[in-house]
């Protein structure tokens, strides 16, 4: 990905390994490290495979019926996994697809505590 301007709270399209890095995935993200980004930033996994059960309380789901939906390039539900981070070159970023607006962020912010005992 060129260096365009990346901000934290921007989804994004990247090659996610398991976390048995026995392969990857390309699988959306969203950034999480602070701005401004620098060679490698940290992001959480979202996955599209939204559990029947009960979510854990560290995972956000957003579904198209949230009024900040669209704003996120994101096409399905999709679970904002933020205990699986992953630090990564910012070169390995396919693109951009949207971006997470406040009140989401602020919503990932607070797993993303949870998630880090924080």
């Amino acid at each position: 990905m060129p260096r365009v301007p990346l901000k934290r709270g921007d989804v994004v399209l990247v090659p996610f390994p398991f976390t048995d890095l026995t392969a990857e995935k390309l699988r959306p993200a969203v950034i999480v490290s602070p701005d401004p980004q620098e060679l490698d930033v940290v992001i959480a996994f979202i996955s599209s495979i939204v559990p029947s059960k009960e979510m854990a309380e560290t995972d956000f789901l957003l579904t198209p019926d949230h009024p900040d939906f669209a704003k996120t390039g994101l096409k399905k539900s999709s679970a904002f996994k933020m205990k699986k981070l992953l630090t990564i070159d910012r070169t390995k970023l396919i693109r951009r697809l949207g971006r997470v607006s406040p009140p989401i962020q602020d919503e990932l912010d607070r797993r993303l505590r949870n998630a880090l005992g924080l």
